[in-house]
């Protein structure tokens, strides 16, 4: 499992480039069976739109303790 966090929004150039990169290597990640889960403190409905956007074949998580 990779599990990665990144820490500003959704839609910053940041966040793009490096999901994107899990993204173009996922086929890779699948033959090895490995499975990607991403985390920010963006909202469900965040990430929906951002992983629709974007082509994102892995999960967003949402982890709200960041906010608080």
């Amino acid at each position: 499992m990779i599990l990665f966090f990144y820490p500003k929004e959704d839609n910053t150039l940041g966040c793009i480039k490096e999901v994107c990169a899990f993204r173009d290597d996922y086929e890779q990640f699948e033959k090895l069976d490995v499975e990607v889960i991403g985390i920010t403190s963006d909202s469900v409905e965040s990430h929906k739109c951002f992983a629709k956007k974007h082509n994102l074949p892995f999960t967003l998580l949402s982890d709200y303790s960041c906010l608080q």
